[in-house]
């Protein structure tokens, strides 16, 4: 049995994917991810670190009060719920 190992593809057309980890900014720095994930239910700034580096920051918000906290996270992407269409 011979095992077939496809050719390299021409860095040009490849896509790189990106990566990132949810909550953890110690480990984004570490292994050089793509961005940090912060969910709906995290208060805290976890970003004070990451503002010096290029990584993008991705938050999830339910409501209005959500919203504005991811943003003062430094968020650069807020994804919400349905229930974000009601208000």
């Amino acid at each position: 049995m011979t095992l077939k190992i496809p050719k390299k593809t021409p860095k040009k057309s490849q896509k790189k994917t990106k990566q990132y980890i949810s909550q953890n900014i110690d480990k984004c720095l570490k292994y050089d991810l793509d961005g940090l994930y912060i969910p709906s239910f995290n208060k805290r700034n976890l970003t004070k670190k990451l503002k010096l580096h290029k990584q993008t920051i991705i938050g999830s918000a339910h409501n209005h009060m959500e919203i504005r906290k991811k943003i003062e996270q430094g968020c650069k992407i807020i994804t919400g719920g349905n229930r974000l269409n009601e208000f």
